[in-house]
């Protein structure tokens, strides 16, 4: 009987990853990648990928993406709002927010995340208030042209010199036909601009809004850049940046133990390689008692 062939993935452990395997990986995954974290505890590295990028502990712009699309895809806000939005603007809505996480990162409380929603909500009503207003001005126009038809003709009409008592009771009643039509004209077109200007207002509104939860989630560039002025010139307020921001920490975080790892072992090499100098001469570049302890001992 033919055996099938243990591949490397079958030896891997399967089932959700514990608690304790969670909390490695949060600690590794810094300095480590997805197959020697999975080579450490014996699972595929498809799931530690998987777990990172849904968790926002990764940050290349792939990782971003799958967790930008996880978290819109299980936020129980869209399902309600997919029943109060169209289809049109439920997608562009979706496609708001992943543009506006992706702005913050991972560093989003919930309730900055319910605001980021509501922004999207507000943009949806925003683009369908603007709708109603272009909707509005083409049927303007179309009255417009009405009238401007009717006014052509009642001047026409006016321009007639009536023959007889008949003829006159006829322009009569088509001068009075006429004037109807433009009146009626007329008031079509003085509702709908009156319900631009209420759709102007509504506009007006839902752009404060928009620009209230932006400077509440602290999303505009004027502020950004407040932000970033403020760290640079006060060293408390740089301290209470990374105090609030885990991203900003955790870079700093990172960046100095890449420095530091750099340092060790660019003092490495400078005290146990030597360098030769043009003049021929091989010297080590930093000599110290511990240097000139090893060469005399070889």
């Amino acid at each position: 009987m033919p055996t099938s062939k243990k591949t490397e993935a079958d030896s891997f452990k399967r089932g959700a990853l514990t608690d304790e395997e969670k909390r490695k990986i949060q600690q590794m995954i810094s300095l480590s990648n997805y197959s020697e974290i999975g080579r450490i505890l014996n699972r595929n590295p498809a799931t530690i990928r998987k777990y990172c990028q849904r968790n926002g502990l990764t940050e290349d712009l792939p990782s971003l993406r799958k967790q930008i699309d996880f978290k819109a895809k299980n936020n129980h806000h869209f399902e309600v709002l997919k029943q109060q939005l169209t289809q049109e603007e439920y997608d562009f809505a979706i496609q708001v927010y992943k543009g506006m996480v992706s702005q913050f990162g991972s560093d989003i409380l919930y309730s900055e995340e319910t605001q980021i929603i509501e922004y999207c909500v507000i943009t949806c009503l925003l683009n369908r208030a603007l709708n109603k207003e272009r909707d509005s001005e083409v049927e303007i126009q179309k009255h417009r042209d009405v009238r401007a038809k009717y006014e052509a003709e009642l001047e026409k009409v006016s321009a007639i010199e009536p023959e007889s008592e008949s003829q006159e009771i006829d322009k009569t009643e088509e001068e009075d036909r006429l004037t109807d039509r433009i009146e009626r004209e007329s008031m079509y077109i003085a509702d709908l601009e009156g319900k631009i200007r209420d759709i102007k207002r509504d506009q007006k509104d839902f752009i404060d809004r928009k620009e209230k939860i932006t400077n509440a989630v602290h999303g505009s560039r004027e502020q950004r850049a407040k932000d970033i002025v403020s760290t640079r010139e006060n060293f408390s307020d740089f301290m209470l940046a990374m105090k609030k921001d885990p991203e900003f920490r955790k870079k700093i975080g990172l960046e100095i133990e890449r420095m530091r790892l750099g340092t060790k072992e660019e003092y490495i090499r400078l005290t146990t390689v030597p360098h030769q100098y043009m003049d021929g001469e091989e010297e080590f570049p930093i000599l110290n008692t511990e240097v000139v302890e090893r060469s005399i001992n070889e």
